[in-house]
């Protein structure tokens, strides 16, 4: 409702939604934007209103060390609550101190604690109902934390996520797949380029739609600002943290890394369909 937007200027509507595409604006939920628009002006003095329980025992927690992007690895899925209503949701949580510390005034952070700083910060950036939802987050020296709604690993969905823990049916796949793409979509219209796209970056909310993250290796495609070009060569340095199935033949050659098109192709998110490609084969 336009009464909810009132008193919003258009600095704190850019900031706040800077990459949705207007088609996918009103899809946002206005009450929580008002919400978090009202907070960041009253200095965000609002408590943190979720209790993240213990990390799930899931094979996508046990065996982090399998996962297709090594950037992605010191990530672990809890179990969270909403403390006002009792909502349950989900909490990734990465540990600094586990992964070199936060680094200090002469060093700088470890490259697996500066990916997953990347990763909080686009998750607060990108907001589409295909991408991971921020609910809210807070990184502390010790800790990252992103609170989401409830998901799980599509690695865990693809065994027991339907109801009755079974595998899911070919239309819920279908389903899935046709999320991927919407996500895919709205990124690269955006002009950014994933990067890192594999299994472990999506993950499925309990009504089966597929919703991406992973966005260590996101960046902006080449020719953009001095923070794009930052996450651009930031991207490239750690190329090969994606596994080989999942890099595209001008990716391993050299000849058409993230941000880049391949010849005769147009936009900069080629790599990123070639290895939804290979996910969904």
């Amino acid at each position: 409702p336009r009464s909810l937007l009132r008193g919003c200027d258009a600095h704190t509507m850019i900031q706040f939604g800077e990459l949705w595409p207007p088609h996918d604006f009103r899809i946002l939920d206005i009450r929580d934007a008002w919400r978090r628009i009202r907070s960041r002006e009253m200095g965000n003095q609002q408590s943190f209103d979720f209790e993240v329980g213990e990390e799930l025992p899931i094979a996508f927690n046990e065996h982090a060390e399998r996962r297709e992007c090594s950037l992605s690895a010191g990530w672990r899925l809890h179990a969270a609550t909403r403390k006002s209503t009792g909502e349950r949701v989900s909490a990734l949580r990465f540990d600094k101190e586990a992964h070199g510390g936060a680094g200090g005034k002469d060093a700088p952070p470890p490259t697996a604690v500066l990916a997953a700083q990347r990763a909080f910060a686009q998750t607060r950036r990108l907001r589409h109902p295909c991408v991971l939802t921020w609910l809210d987050g807070a990184e502390t020296d010790k800790e990252i934390v992103v609170i989401t709604s409830e998901v799980m690993p599509l690695s865990e969905w693809l065994v027991s996520g339907a109801p009755g823990g079974l595998a899911p049916e070919p239309e819920q796949l279908a389903w899935g797949a046709h999320c991927a793409l919407r996500a895919l979509e709205f990124l690269h219209g955006a002009g950014q380029s994933h990067g890192a796209i594999c299994p472990s970056s999506w993950w499925v909310t309990p009504g089966g739609d597929w919703r991406l993250w992973g966005l260590e290796l996101a960046c902006a495609a080449s020719g953009g600002g001095p923070n794009d070009a930052e996450a651009l060569a930031f991207c490239r340095a750690h190329d090969a943290a994606l596994g080989e199935r999942y890099r595209s033949p001008e990716r391993k050659s050299g000849s058409a890394l993230p941000g880049d098109a391949p010849p005769g192709v147009k936009g900069a998110g080629a790599s990123d369909m070639w290895a939804l490609g290979q996910l969904l084969e």
